[in-house]
């Protein structure tokens, strides 16, 4: 006991089906979608300290990406 789920070991977020591609616009799918593609050391912000950490991480990771 105590092991969790299967999906708790990643901070993968599931998109949801679309039908069209204009669904890709909507945050359903977008929000999802851009956060699946952050790097993990991005996503494993958990407490206060980290989510300061976080910010830092994801401003170098958004300029690297797009500058």
């Amino acid at each position: 006991m105590g092991e969790g789920l299967r999906s708790a070991a990643t901070t993968n977020y599931a998109t949801p089906r679309l039908r069209t591609k204009f669904g890709e616009r909507a945050f359903s799918h977008a929000g999802p979608d851009a956060w699946n593609r952050l790097p993990e050391a991005v996503r494993q912000a958990q407490t206060l300290q980290t989510q300061l950490h976080f910010k830092k991480l994801l401003k170098t990771f958004l300029f690297n990406e797009f500058f």
